[in-house]
């Protein structure tokens, strides 16, 4: 079990369990990317857990969701963005 607590948020996964049945983690990042979100991502990327981050579409996205899409293209992500976060 990962247990993670900032200022923002506290939580915890039965990491073990999700290793056993995930290939990859997939962000959705039409709203945006919460607090809760970003602890999630710092996790896999401490894990060594691939991450796609997706998209469902830009009738989907909100001004929070566009400004997660330039955030991760102007920061050069080394995880995999799918094709359907640059549509």
């Amino acid at each position: 079990m990962i247990q993670i607590r900032t200022k923002e948020c506290s939580a915890s996964w039965p990491v073990k369990k999700w290793e056993e049945v995930a290939d990859y983690t997939a962000v959705y990042v039409d709203r945006g990317l919460s607090n809760g979100m970003r602890l999630g991502i710092d996790i896999c990327k401490k894990l060594g857990r691939p991450i796609c981050f997706r998209s469902l579409g830009e009738e989907f996205r909100t001004d929070a969701g566009r400004a997660a899409i330039k955030e991760l293209l102007e920061n050069g992500v080394d995880e995999t963005i799918d094709q359907s976060v640059l549509e």
